[in-house]
């Protein structure tokens, strides 16, 4: 037992062994996959809407109140996402990192009026699905790692230096089609199309996501019908009702939460978004 005990004080003491020091809890899994990223072994991610998971909807166990208190660090997107936060106090500003919040963040109405400077609560809460806004909570991200363990500085800036890098190549090396219109079933792709200057032309379901007027849909469905080439945005879980509103149409499925498939890394969700924009 004596033996066992001192291999392992060798080994936790090796130089380079990698030790998760740092307890990060975040809300959504697509954040998690970034901070993983980020992070690496130095990092301990608790993510707190399980797969499949409504986040609209979800309240917190005892045992997520328990991994918040003791986290070094509480990572959320902000805008109205996390309600369920709402009622957590003692979260100090050191502790916490709001995406919503960051200097220069691309933001949009609830009803995609493309206005950026909108009040909390009236800004539509999916930032993350912007290329632009999560290269800049990947940069707050390793800086606050770096607070709290200086000592791996080197690793964790080589590692925000790499995930910058792979999110670049994935953005600049995207081929869309010409002449094609997109439509959503909700106006949250706006952060995913707007850095390629993208529009679109309509949405099937409105801010707090019911659908719009009958007299909408009908416009919308003309003209997804009536376009030489369209493709149409939506949600996995949302693309039954979206055919039964528009008929056999091009869509693309995004994964929003991240939760229909495993990825290996934030990368990886990325591309599977942009891939499936690609092939509509």
């Amino acid at each position: 037992m004596r033996l066992a005990t001192l291999v392992l004080f060798i080994i936790l003491a090796l130089p380079g062994f990698a030790r998760a020091e740092i307890n990060v809890v975040t809300s959504i899994k697509p954040l998690a996959l970034l901070l993983a990223d980020l992070g690496g072994d130095q990092v301990t991610v608790t993510t707190l809407v399980p797969n499949a998971g409504s986040i609209h909807h979800y309240s917190m166990r005892v045992s997520d109140r328990v991994a918040v208190a003791n986290a070094d660090l509480v990572v959320l997107v902000g805008a109205g996402l996390e309600p369920f936060m709402g009622k957590l106090s003692g979260i100090g500003k050191d502790k916490l990192l709001r995406m919503d919040l960051l200097v220069g963040v691309e933001t949009h109405g609830l009803e995609g009026d493309g206005d950026e400077h909108h009040h909390d609560g009236h800004i539509d809460p999916h930032l993350w699905l912007s290329p632009t806004n999560s290269a800049m909570l990947a940069e707050a991200i390793s800086q606050r790692l770096i607070s709290l363990l200086p000592e791996q500085r080197g690793a964790f800036e080589k590692r925000f230096q790499t995930v910058l890098a792979e999110q670049h190549r994935l953005t600049d090396g995207v081929n869309l089609p010409a002449g094609v219109d997109y439509f959503a079933y909700h106006n949250a792709f706006t952060y995913l199309l707007h850095p390629f200057g993208i529009t679109l032309q309509g949405v099937l379901t409105n801010a707090n996501e019911s659908r719009v007027g009958m007299r909408s849909l009908y416009r919308i469905k003309q003209a997804v019908q009536g376009a030489s080439k369209a493709c149409v945005l939506v949600q996995s879980n949302a693309r039954d009702v979206s055919e039964k509103i528009l008929g056999k149409v091009n869509f693309a499925d995004i994964d929003v939460l991240a939760d229909q498939r495993e990825y290996t890394s934030y990368s990886d969700y990325l591309a599977a978004m942009l891939r499936a924009i690609a092939d509509c």
